[in-house]
C-alpha cells in the first residue's frame, strides 16, 4: 500500500485467532480488577488506620525526620489544647508545646524528648514530663518509638501520650482496638500481596505503626499490674494472684498466710510534712516490704492508700509471723522521722497476720477478712506491732 516490497527475510505478521484475541482481553480486565481492588482495599485501610487513631483515648503524634510534627490525633490535641503549629524550629519544640520537666518551670531539654531521642532510633518510655497549661499542670506518660523502613532508616517518630490518672480505662481500650487491628491487618496483608511497589511500600508504613501501636499496648498491659507510685503490684494484681494461689492450694491442702500493714497515723504524717513527702514515704515501705520476701511466688502488693498486703503461699503461721517481724524491724530500720506519731518518733506499722490451708468451694475473701482484724487488733493494742488471728 506505501509501494514496499515484502522480502524474503522479512516475518510475516502472525494473525491472532479470536479466541486468543478475547483470551487476552479476559486476562487484561481481571489484572485491572485486581488492581482496582487492591486499592480499595488499601484506600479502606488507611481510612480505618486513621479512625483508629483518632478514636484512641491516648495522645498520638507522628514526627517527621526534621522533628516537626506531622500529625496530632485528636486526643492529642484535646491534651495540648492546641493543633500541630507548623515550621516549628526543633530547639523551639518545648516552648511551643509547653513541655516542662516534672515539677519545675524549666523548659524540657530539646535532645531529651522523646521524640528527638526516636527519631534518632532510640525506642524511650518517660513519666518525668509534663504540659503547662495556664494555670493547670498535666503530668504525663510518654513512649516515643521510630518507624523505621525496609532498609531500617528511620522515617518518622510515633509518640504517645496520656495523663497518668487515665492510664487503665485507656489500656483496656486500647487492648481492645489492638486486637482488632491485627485481625484487619491480617487479612488485609493477605489480599494486597500481589500489588505494585509503591502499594506495598504502603503496607510496609502500616505494618511499622501497628508495631508500635503492639509495643505501647505491651507496656500498657504491663502497667496495668503495677501500681504508679510505688512500683510494686497493685491492687488488681494482688486479687488475681490471691485467686490463683487460693485454688491451687485447696487443691494441695497446703496453707496460705497474709500479712496486712498500714502506716501508723500517716493521714498526721502527710499533714505534718505534705503529699509529696508522704508518696516518698510509701515508695521507701514498698520497696523495703518487696525485699523481705525472697521466694518468687511471694507478692508484696499495694492494698490502697498507706495499706499493704503480702502473699505467701506455702507458709504456714509460724513463718508469716517471721516475716512480718522482718518488714515491721527493716522499716523502722528506715528511721524515717514523724513527730506526729503517738507510738514513735519514727514511722511505724502495724500487721495483721492471717493463715489458714483453703477450703474448695470457700472464697478467698475470708483470709482477708480474718488478716484485717488482726490488723484492727494490732491497732486497738497500741500499734507498732504485730497480731494473728487465731
Amino acid at each position: 500500500m506505501l509501494g514496499l516490497e515484502v522480502g524474503a527475510n522479512d516475518y510475516p505478521i502472525k494473525p491472532i485467532r479470536k479466541d486468543e484475541l478475547l483470551a487476552r482481553i479476559h486476562t487484561h480486565l481481571q489484572i485491572r480488577q485486581l488492581e482496582k481492588e487492591s486499592i480499595r482495599l488499601a484506600i479502606a485501610h488507611e481510612h480505618q488506620m486513621a479512625q483508629f487513631l483518632e478514636a484512641l483515648p491516648v495522645g498520638v503524634a507522628v514526627h517527621k525526620p526534621d522533628g516537626n510534627v506531622l500529625y496530632f490525633n485528636q486526643m492529642a490535641k484535646q491534651l495540648l489544647q492546641r493543633s500541630v503549629l507548623p515550621d516549628v524550629d526543633t530547639n523551639e519544640l518545648a516552648f511551643a508545646y509547653q513541655i516542662y520537666w516534672a515539677g519545675t518551670n524549666t523548659l524540657y531539654p530539646t535532645e531529651q524528648l522523646p521524640a528527638i531521642r526516636a527519631l534518632q532510633g532510640e525506642r524511650v518510655r518517660t513519666e518525668d514530663l509534663e504540659i503547662h497549661l495556664d494555670e493547670t499542670v498535666i503530668p504525663l506518660e510518654v513512649l516515643g518509638t521510630p518507624i523505621l523502613d525496609d532498609r531500617e532508616a528511620v522515617v518518622y517518630a510515633l509518640v504517645t501520650f496520656q495523663d497518668i490518672t487515665e492510664r487503665k480505662r485507656s489500656e483496656q481500650i486500647l487492648a481492645d482496638y489492638s486486637r482488632e487491628l491485627e485481625l484487619e491487618v491480617s487479612d488485609r496483608t493477605a489480599e494486597l500481596a500481589q500489588t505494585n511497589v509503591l502499594l506495598q511500600q504502603e503496607i510496609t508504613e502500616r505494618e511499622q505503626v501497628y508495631l508500635a501501636l503492639q509495643i505501647a499496648n505491651q507496656e500498657l498491659q504491663q502497667l496495668a499490674i503495677v501500681d504508679g507510685l510505688t512500683k510494686i503490684a497493685n491492687r488488681r494484681c494482688f486479687d488475681q494472684r490471691l485467686q490463683q494461689e487460693w485454688l491451687r492450694l485447696a487443691r494441695e491442702q497446703q496453707p496460705l498466710s497474709l500479712i496486712l500493714f498500714d502506716v501508723d497515723y500517716f493521714k498526721r504524717y502527710n499533714d505534718c510534712y505534705g503529699h509529696q513527702a508522704g508518696d516518698a514515704c510509701l515508695v521507701q515501705i514498698a520497696q523495703v516490704a518487696k525485699l523481705g520476701v525472697n521466694r518468687p511466688a511471694d507478692l508484696v502488693a499495694r492494698y490502697g492508700g498507706e495499706e499493704f498486703v503480702v502473699i505467701l503461699p506455702n507458709t504456714d503461721r509460724q513463718g508469716a509471723i517471721t516475716i512480718a517481724q522482718g518488714i515491721r524491724q527493716a522499716i523502722r530500720g528506715l528511721k524515717i522521722l514523724h513527730e506526729k506519731s503517738d507510738v514513735s518518733e519514727i514511722v511505724t506499722v502495724s500487721l495483721g497476720i492471717g493463715s489458714t490451708i483453703p477450703i474448695p468451694g470457700n472464697l478467698p475473701d475470708t483470709l482477708i477478712s480474718l488478716t484485717d482484724q488482726a490488723l484492727y487488733v494490732a491497732k486497738q493494742q497500741g500499734r507498732d506491732r504485730y497480731s494473728v488471728n487465731n
